[in-house]
């Protein structure tokens, strides 16, 4: 929803505010019909619940980010450290950790 639903509840006020000047709408009410309708819908979320999730969710994005960055830099180390090593004792090597 993003930016989509604040904009959309600042129209529906602005609509409300509206047609309240023009004599058409409920006074006293900041949102339409449909708008309340979606507020009572959105009451009954359970908030804390959900931004714990986008909490958990930008933590895991956050490090599969860096994850990747680090991954590149481990292997541009391992790279130089095993560059003198005979291609037998690196082929070695990685039989022997595949194994374990």
């Amino acid at each position: 929803w993003g930016l989509a639903l604040p904009l959309f509840l600042l129209l529906d006020c602005a609509r409300q505010g509206v047609r309240r000047r023009k004599g058409t709408g409920a006074a006293g009410r900041y949102l339409t019909d449909t708008g309340a309708v979606l507020w009572a819908e959105l009451g009954g979320w359970n908030w804390n619940g959900i931004l714990s999730k986008l909490c958990v969710l930008g933590i895991l994005f956050v490090v599969l980010l860096l994850g990747g960055k680090f991954t590149f830099i481990l292997f541009s180390w391992l790279n130089r450290a095993l560059e003198d090593l005979h291609l037998a004792a690196v082929t070695a090597l990685v039989f022997v950790l595949g194994i374990l």
